[in-house]
């Protein structure tokens, strides 16, 4: 894991002038953490933070003294390898090192298999951060996931009927500018809630559907998702 500490200061050390900032890599969170406090003096210094790979802001210093630490909850956040292959394996994966096409595996590359179809290769050349990221989908309540996607079922046939009447109106007046503007809007909601529900189905289903399989699916079979999720 690779950190990265911006710290920003006043130019000239005037309180309210355009900030500038320098940043550092470390490979230690506690040297970077040290390094904050090392280098959080003087009337040109505004605050200083750390920052994960991903972004989030672990720890925080400003001039006043004030800390902010996210570092327990982060830490609790993160998840190897080894604990994502289990949970993909305690759901019917099972998880291969990418085969190189000779008698070894691609290091940091895997292949995930159905075990409960047959052991059917259905993703390969797979990423650690993806098996990660597919284990934490797999992780989650999916009594949540089930309701949220019942709201937006919901929304998503509103939607549906909403851009219809829209592009009836448009048809009776295609010249109209408004009408136009009107039609644009409801399909881009439309077609924003149509992909959401697809990204919620794959995640209640495991990765069971592929996102164009579910696409498809809200596309076309919105009644029978509905009864099967209730």
């Amino acid at each position: 894991m690779t950190y990265t500490t911006i710290r920003y200061f006043f130019p000239h050390g005037i309180e309210g002038e355009a900030m500038d900032c320098t940043f550092k890599e470390w490979k230690d969170l506690d040297k970077a953490i040290a390094y904050c406090h090392r280098y959080s003096k003087g009337r040109r210094f505004a605050s200083v933070e750390v920052e994960d790979e991903k972004g989030n802001v672990i720890y925080e210093l400003n001039a006043d003294g004030e800390v902010a630490n996210n570092r327990e909850q982060t830490e609790k956040e993160e998840m190897t390898v080894k604990e994502a292959i289990k949970i993909l394996e305690d759901n019917n994966y099972m998880i291969t090192g990418q085969f190189d096409g000779w008698f070894g595996t691609i290091e940091g590359e895997y292949e995930i298999y159905d075990a409960a179809n047959d052991y059917e290769c259905i993703r390969s050349r797979v990423e650690e951060k993806e098996i990660i990221e597919m284990a934490k989908e797999l992780n989650v309540d999916k009594t949540e996931v089930r309701a949220e996607l019942k709201q937006k079922l919901s929304e998503l046939k509103t939607a549906t009927k909403e851009v219809e009447d829209a592009e009836l109106e448009y048809d009776k007046d295609c010249m109209n500018e408004g009408k136009e503007k009107a039609f644009d809007a409801a399909y881009k909601k439309y077609w924003n809630l149509l992909k959401g529900c697809a990204d919620l189905l794959v995640i209640f289903t495991g990765r069971k559907i592929d996102f164009k399989t579910a696409f498809d699916m809200m596309n076309l079979k919105v009644n029978e998702i509905e009864k099967i999720i209730a």
